[in-house]
């Protein structure tokens, strides 16, 4: 896989505020005012343990299975507003930049409607055309610099653009309606008090695979050799694993929410920081 850096784009710096507007930080700082108010709401939600684990004996006493017990499901459809307002406004944090450009030393586009920020390379020549013959070449070659991954995620189809996720996600919300966080179970501290005869032999299990949000789900079991003893305990609280699911290039793809907002939010960083100053860092992956 190149590497941006690779690409001689080291000449002119242009400051927010200065040679162009500070709006597209702007919108990259609203994205991620957003992203810090779904946290406050998933934390405040899972305060109020509304989902627990609770052990339970089998009627032959050999057996204890730790079950969720559901009292409220979370406010999915709440949160993935909040996290399509936040996936929105990193997208057109870039088509703000690209306007900045296309509109630097009194440049005036050639087809303002159709001034985007190109990503992945798809439609890289009209949409310099767009931009007009006035830019500068050398901000030509930073948006050519771009179209190679910089940071990128993994999946069943190998590694894929953060910033094509990004799209296809702006895509999904504002023309399909698809964009829906999903929940599971990420973790739980499960115990139990549990008395055994001398002589018993035990064996845990815990589910293998995603377990997802429904009431009596078994997210693990005790297994004892001899009949046992449970004594009631407090049921446990349980903390959520958000995600989001996106298709490219017909392959369907999952990643958890702070994987994604992590990768994205610094690719959007990354791509402010190349169209000003010409620098890169080279291919990041996952978030790392």
């Amino acid at each position: 896989m190149s590497n941006p850096s690779d690409s001689p784009v080291r000449k002119r710096a242009l400051s927010f505020g200065g040679e162009i507007s500070s709006w597209p930080q702007k919108k990259k700082a609203h994205a991620l005012t957003v992203l810090e108010e779904l946290d406050r709401r998933v934390a405040e939600w899972e305060a109020r343990e509304l989902i627990v684990i609770a052990p339970r004996m089998t009627a032959d006493s050999m057996t204890v299975e730790f079950r969720l017990h559901v009292r409220e499901h979370p406010p999915l459809d709440e949160w993935s507003l909040l996290f399509a307002d936040a996936v929105h406004a990193l997208r057109s944090s870039l088509d703000a930049l690209a306007w900045e450009i296309a509109t630097l030393d009194g440049n005036r586009p050639a087809k303002p409607n159709q001034v985007y920020f190109p990503i992945g390379g798809q439609g890289f020549d009209a949409k310099m055309k767009a931009i007009g013959p006035g830019i500068d070449p050398e901000f030509i070659e930073r948006f050519r610099a771009l179209q190679q991954p910089a940071f990128v995620l993994s999946g069943p189809g190998g590694e894929v653009d953060i910033l094509t996720v990004l799209h296809q996600l702006d895509i999904d919300d504002k023309h399909r309606g698809a964009l829906r966080a999903e929940a599971q179970l990420d973790s739980a501290n499960i115990a139990a008090r549990v008395y055994f005869d001398a002589g018993t032999e035990v064996k845990v299990e815990k589910i293998d695979g995603e377990v997802f949000l429904e009431h009596g789900s078994t997210v693990g079991r005790m297994l004892a050799s001899k009949p046992a003893r449970l004594e009631p305990t407090a049921p446990a609280p349980i903390r959520l694993g958000l995600s989001v699911r996106y298709e490219v290039d017909g392959e369907d793809y999952r990643v958890s929410l702070p994987t994604f907002v992590a990768t994205a939010s610094a690719a959007v960083e990354h791509a402010q920081r190349v169209m000003t100053e010409g620098e890169s860092d080279g291919v990041q992956r996952d978030g790392r």
